[in-house]
This record gives structure tokens, sequence and C-alpha cells, in this order.
């Protein structure tokens, strides 16, 4: 098979991925706010944004510092136990502290 048509293969399967993922995000949205009205709904959304900045916060980019030491040829094994220990050492502490920041947000 020519570059090209690769290329063209994966762009298809791409745009069709994402098509599929809007289609289900906008089902998902729907159920939902049907589900949990329009206050519910805010609560949910707030939630889900808190969630992902605590995810943030507890990524501390370790996912990108292994990329980057893996690309230069740092020993795979050791890399990732160091990277497992220190994930859990540091995640911890902000999985504590989350309910307590959940706590401080209005009408949370």
């Amino acid at each position: 098979m020519r570059y090209a048509q690769r290329v063209a293969i994966n762009l298809t399967v791409q745009v069709l991925g994402r098509a599929v993922m809007l289609v289900a995000g906008l089902v998902t949205l729907r159920l939902v706010t049907a589900m949990l009205g329009t206050a519910g709904y805010g609560d949910f959304a707030i939630a889900g944004a808190l969630a992902l900045v605590i995810g943030i916060a507890a990524d501390l980019g370790l996912a990108l510092f292994a990329v980057r030491e893996l690309s230069i040829g740092t020993d795979r094994a050791t890399l990732l136990a160091s990277l497992l220990g220190l994930r859990l050492v540091t995640a911890l502490p902000i999985v504590v502290v989350a309910p307590f920041i959940a706590a401080l947000v209005p009408g949370y």
C-alpha cells in the first residue's frame, strides 16, 4: 500500500471516529439533561470540571516526562517503576485534599 493511501485511510478513520464520538456525546448530553434537569446538569458539569482539574493537578506532567525520557533511551523498566512510585506519592495528597477543595466550590 502506498504512503498516500495509508494517510488517506488513517485520516478517514480518524474523522469517522471523531464523528462517532460527537454523536455519542450529544446523545449522552440529551440523556443526562433529561434525567437530571437544568439544575442537576449544572451540578454534574461542575463535578466533571472539578474532577478534570484535580486530575490534571495529580498528573503533574509525568506522562510527558516519561515519553521524553523513553525517547532518549532511558531504561524502560527502571523509569516506569520510578514514575509509578512518584505518581502514587504525589497523587495521594491531591486525592486526600480534593474533597476539601470540592467543598469550597460554591453550590457544590
